[in-house]
C-alpha cells in the first residue's frame, strides 16, 4: 500500500511539475504579448505627433507662398492662371487704360 502511494505520489509530482513548466511559459508568451501591446498603443502617439508636424510644415510652407502673391483688389479669386492676364486686360481697356 505504501508503495502505491509513494508511486501515485511521484506521479503527481511529474504532474505539477510539467504544469509549472507550461505555466511558465505561458506566462512568458503572455509578458510577451503585453509587451508588443504596449510598443503597438505607443505607435499611434508617435504617429500623431509626425502628422502634427507635418501639417504645421505644410501651413508654414502655405503661408510663405502666400507672401510672394500679388493681391489685386476687385478682380475674383475664382479667375486663375491663362484666364488672368485676358481678364486684367479687358480690365484695364474698360476703365481707359492700355495693358
Amino acid at each position: 500500500m505504501r508503495q502505491i502511494w509513494k508511486s501515485d505520489l511521484r506521479e503527481l509530482r511529474q504532474e505539477m511539475g510539467a504544469i509549472q513548466n507550461k505555466l511558465q511559459v505561458v506566462e512568458e508568451k503572455g509578458n510577451a504579448r503585453e509587451a508588443r501591446l504596449q510598443a503597438i498603443e505607443h505607435t499611434p502617439d508617435g504617429l500623431t505627433q509626425h502628422v502634427q508636424r507635418l501639417h504645421r510644415s505644410v501651413a508654414i510652407q502655405e503661408a510663405r507662398h502666400r507672401r510672394h502673391n500679388i493681391c489685386l483688389r476687385g478682380i475674383p479669386e475664382a479667375i486663375k492662371g491663362d484666364a488672368l492676364l485676358p481678364y486684367i486686360l479687358k480690365l484695364l481697356t474698360s476703365i481707359g487704360l492700355q495693358g
